[in-house]
């Protein structure tokens, strides 16, 4: 490509220098001729050149603008480093940070308690005002388990306040054994007996 662009950039300057001085054209084709002084254009001839000279720059012109590609800037090249790394690495099925609830009470709800199960937990939610239909999410660690819960949040169902705690059961690859079961704040999650 770059071998193009030096040409085209060498053709555009000999098309400007014939559009200025249309004389050079006929000096570079004059040694064709036995009596080059017997056989010197008309001035239609060099107007010809000159029309040439600029169909011709403008020719070279548009395929340089066609063919040209800046250089990425630093922070393009970052931007498509983070994009490829975002393709190969699987994302989450949602943010930790935008989404959680933890055990202390807000107006998004929290994680009222959980008690176990023979495939998991069982966990109790109260959804809070403006939320609705919590999923959670487990990730397992050797010596604790961390609860993620996202919600959907809707100013129409801010007149909802339910009655009972939502319950979601999550699956996990080990039995919890003696592992602590911590919110996304790193805080105990209530341990309910029979129910919550």
């Amino acid at each position: 490509m770059l071998a193009l662009h030096v040409l085209l950039f060498v053709m555009v300057i000999g098309a400007v220098v014939v559009l200025i001085y249309p004389q050079v054209a006929w000096h570079l084709k004059s040694w064709q001729y036995r009596d080059p002084e017997a056989n010197y254009p008309s001035e239609a001839w060099f107007a010809m050149q000159r029309i040439g000279a600029a169909v011709m720059i403008v020719i070279c012109l548009v395929m340089l603008a066609q063919t040209w590609q800046p250089a990425p800037s630093p922070d393009a090249e970052e931007r498509a480093e983070a994009s490829a790394v975002e393709e190969t690495e699987p994302s989450p099925a949602f943010s930790p940070e935008e989404f959680t609830l933890t055990t202390t009470l807000t107006i998004q709800g929290r994680i009222h308690g959980y008690t176990t199960t023979e495939y998991g937990l069982l966990v109790y939610v109260d959804a809070g005002h403006c939320t609705m239909a919590p999923s959670v999410r487990a990730t397992e660690n050797t010596d604790t388990v961390e609860l993620l819960v996202r919600t959907e949040k809707r100013p129409q169902w801010c007149g909802y306040e339910p009655d009972t705690l939502v319950e979601r059961v999550v699956k996990l690859e080990e039995p919890l054994g003696e592992r602590r079961v911590l919110d996304s704040e790193g805080s105990a999650v209530r341990h309910c007996q029979e129910g919550c």
